[in-house]
């Protein structure tokens, strides 16, 4: 069941987690950058049969995108937020 917890997380934050690499200056290298070296290496260790390390994998850099994307969308959002209720 933990697998399945971390699986319906991960479709909870991801719209926000591409809507904040989207928003990135070199998104294009970044999303290179994570096929590289997470899902691609990801695949791998699942083809070896390494699926503990996979998951610990995948699931950490979830977390810390979301960490750094997430946080960061809902920082802007609420500075949005903010300044339309000031300018009315």
């Amino acid at each position: 069941m933990i697998v399945a917890a971390a699986i319906k997380h991960y479709y909870r934050v991801a719209p926000a987690i591409v809507k904040g690499l989207n928003n990135m200056p070199y998104s294009d290298f970044i999303y290179h950058y994570i096929y590289k070296n997470l899902v691609d290496k990801c695949v791998k260790l699942i083809e070896s049969g390494n699926y503990e390390m996979a998951y610990y994998r995948y699931k950490r850099s979830v977390l810390n995108f979301e960490k750094k994307f997430v946080t960061q969308a809902r920082k802007q959002n609420t500075e949005q937020t903010q300044l339309e209720q000031f300018s009315r």
